[in-house]
């Protein structure tokens, strides 16, 4: 047990103690897609209805630099959940950017937390096919990026393929 000895002339006086905090953001849904919109959203306790609750977007390893995009919300009268909207625009970003990942700053006062780095995704479809025009299905396939990691994937009966990929450009190639 800890016991707290005031000074004299504090004994017996009220004290106000204030508490303020901005939860770590999220972002919603998860994963982001690629020109779709996105939902940033934290929790502030102890800031007044209208503050602005600015989001910040950065790279992770550019955390030094001016942030990629940034966009505000504000405290509501009762729910201290705020939220703002952004759209990565890939096509107009995309030479300045080293890939579509991402944190997102939350700022409110002097307060300020982070959330975990999160990745946007582009959905790849295609339907593959021989040069006799039969789908190539069930066949195993590689997709080479311009940049970024090797993806592997399998086509379906008709040939098609269809998952969730970083955004960029993309070579298919037919493995055995």
């Amino acid at each position: 047990m800890v016991s707290k000895k005031f000074p004299k002339g504090m004994r017996g006086q009220q004290f106000k103690v204030e508490v303020a905090f901005v939860a770590p953001p999220e972002v919603l849904p998860f994963p982001p897609r690629i020109g779709e919109p996105c939902t940033l959203e934290t929790a502030v306790l102890g800031f007044p209805a209208g503050t602005e609750v600015e989001f910040r977007l950065f790279e992770p390893h550019r955390l030094h630099e001016d942030p990629v995009d940034t966009v505000t919300g504000q405290t509501g009268e009762e729910d201290r959940v705020v939220q703002a909207e952004w759209t990565l625009d890939w096509a107009a970003k995309k030479d300045e950017l080293s890939a579509a990942h991402f944190v997102c700053v939350a700022r409110c006062g002097n307060f300020v937390n982070i959330s975990a780095p999160f990745s946007f995704v582009d959905r790849l479809e295609s339907t593959l096919q021989d040069a006799a025009g039969k789908p190539l299905a069930n066949r195993q396939v590689r997709l080479r990026p311009t940049r970024g990691e090797l993806i592997d994937a399998i086509t379906d009966a008709d040939g098609k393929l269809a998952l969730d990929v970083p955004p960029g450009d993309y070579r298919i190639e037919v493995l055995a």
